[in-house]
């Protein structure tokens, strides 16, 4: 039997590692998240075992192992980002190559059509007595058009300019300008991925966490914004700071707002903040706004 798997081009084999890459990473973060559920039970229940007769080294050793755990999980987290990063720079570069290759292949072809008409330009001019050059491909009619009212010549004796054309009067293109409209388009495509630069800066405001990690920036494989873990390691610090200076806040009945900042893929923690309207911390002032430190 045939194998009939069609193996993906270079662009959508770049985009496929960026995608894996992104993947791997959201997997190391449930990883995280289970290890920290898990080494919190341990420190829990740490001292119980040691009253229940196990030793203190062994419980010590397992909690060790637990925050060691986290801190492997945190830095293939940081080495899969980083990769993900350089994976999506190389998409780019993939991209505009096979973009340019395409505009090349259109050109070389437009090329051989044009050259194969030379000879056909020359034999008529020739008849004509007029040097035709491949321009006279692109006057040819079609649509409606009418006799020019200006000169009074009838239409086939009409050059582009004395026809007069109707509403849908046009002129057919050919083959060989489609191919050169297409290799400019493409041409200019590979400028812009050229261009491109990775979406690693971002603010999001929204009243829910939940909502700012549904963003298109924590889903999309292609946008570095801050780590999972990170953000949600920061809101806990700011729960616990609403907790110690504003516990009356703390019951979730007035409208949150978080604000997330970031630069370069990391969060900016002097500008993260969550805000709760209608607080009335200060007089006159009827919003609190906290934040946390790094």
């Amino acid at each position: 039997m045939f194998n009939n798997v069609q193996e993906p081009s270079p662009v959508e084999a770049a985009k496929l590692e960026v995608i894996k890459l992104f993947e791997a990473e959201r997997a190391l973060e449930d990883r995280r998240r289970q290890a920290y559920v898990a080494l919190a039970g341990i420190e829990a229940g740490a001292g119980q075992a040691v009253a229940d007769g196990e030793s203190i080294e062994n419980a010590s050793r397992q909690i060790v192992q637990g925050q060691a755990e986290i801190r492997v999980v945190e830095q293939g987290i940081q080495i899969t980002r980083q990769r993900r990063l350089s994976a999506i720079r190389c998409r780019f570069e993939i991209e505009g190559r096979e973009l340019r290759a395409g505009a090349e292949a259109k050109r070389r072809e437009a090329g051989e059509i044009l050259r194969k008409c030379e000879p056909l330009l020359a034999k008529l001019g020739a008849l004509q007595f007029v040097r035709y050059t491949p321009a006279i491909l692109l006057a040819e009619r079609t649509g409606t058009w009418a006799d020019s009212i200006i000169s009074g010549k009838p239409l086939d004796r009409c050059n582009p300019l004395e026809a007069m054309r109707d509403f849908d009067g046009r002129f057919v293109v050919p083959r060989s300008e489609e191919l050169l409209t297409d290799a400019d388009a493409l041409e200019n495509a590979a400028v812009q991925v050229g261009n491109s630069e990775v979406l690693v800066d971002g603010v999001v405001e929204r009243p829910t966490l939940e909502d700012v990690l549904s963003q298109e920036h924590f889903i999309n494989a292609e946008i570095l914004a801050p780590a999972r873990h990170v953000v949600e390691g920061w809101a806990s610090a700011v729960e616990a700071r609403i907790k110690r200076e504003r516990p009356d806040l703390a019951s979730g009945k007035l409208r949150r707002m978080y604000r997330l900042s970031w630069r370069n893929g990391n969060l900016d923690f002097p500008n993260c903040s969550v805000t709760f309207v209608g607080a009335n911390y200060s007089t006159g002032d009827p919003m609190f706004t906290v934040g946390a430190a790094a």
